[in-house]
């Protein structure tokens, strides 16, 4: 029962950052969709407008269980949940931490169960 009070929690409290976020006048939805070329791998260590672009898409298109600061650092908390990603989807390069172009196809088109 405390799992589930806990976990209920945890969905009303992602729902309640969706809301404030999507109240905000920068969000404008759906991130833009990027062409191919302009993704380039993201390494962890990095930083900038792709590792925030990357935070993002987990925190409005996956069930990771954690929300991201989109701080623009590929540090410990975004390691984990682009691993995350890459274990749910079963990108093709494993869990390397590494968002390359299957990780990336991921973050746009999750296979059924990797989403809220």
């Amino acid at each position: 029962m405390l799992d589930h009070i806990g976990e209920r929690l945890l969905d009303d409290a992602v729902r309640a950052q969706l809301h404030t976020r999507r109240q905000r006048p920068d969000f404008a939805g759906r991130p833009q969709l990027d062409s191919d070329s302009s993704r380039p791998y993201v390494y962890p260590g990095q930083t900038g407008a792709k590792v925030k672009q990357v935070q993002c898409l987990i925190n409005m298109y996956s069930d990771y269980a954690y929300w991201l600061d989109e701080d623009g650092i590929h540090g410990s908390k975004t390691k984990a949940a682009v691993g995350y990603v890459q274990r749910c989807n079963g990108t093709t390069g494993g869990v390397d931490h590494i968002v390359g172009p299957s990780t990336w196809s991921r973050l746009y088109s999750r296979k059924a169960g990797c989403a809220f």
